[in-house]
């Protein structure tokens, strides 16, 4: 398996920064999920802590992610796809990069306006 992109397929690096983008993605779901319904304490606060330190290895690997993908090939959709298919996979990949970023900037923001760092 080639570390690089080709035409027709995404390489090794490309496809292990998604999977690590993912899990950290499922990873701060389930601990936002967990955090919300603690009363203030310690408890939420370390959890806190957790999530604010994931998303940032997140933030990170997407920064990595998006400039890998632009110094590599992007591979071609499948021969045959319809034109809408294609549009609509292009639309939602890309949406939900954006998605991901405004999250995370959205997150630190909160942070920095609480004067708590991570």
């Amino acid at each position: 398996m080639a570390l690089r992109n080709t035409i027709g397929e995404w390489g090794s690096l490309a496809k292990t920064l998604h999977w690590l983008v993912a899990i950290g993605i499922f990873a701060l779901i389930w601990l936002g999920l967990e955090q919300s319904e603690l009363p203030r304490g310690d408890e939420k606060t370390r959890i806190r802590m957790i999530h604010g330190s994931i998303a940032l290895i997140v933030f990170a690997l997407m920064t990595i992610r998006i400039i890998w993908r632009g110094m590599n090939e992007t591979p071609t959709h499948p021969e045959g796809l319809p034109a809408c298919q294609a549009l609509s996979a292009s639309l939602v990949h890309w949406g939900l990069f954006i998605a991901i970023c405004v999250q995370r900037v959205s997150g630190a923001m909160t942070v920095a306006t609480t004067g708590v760092g991570l």
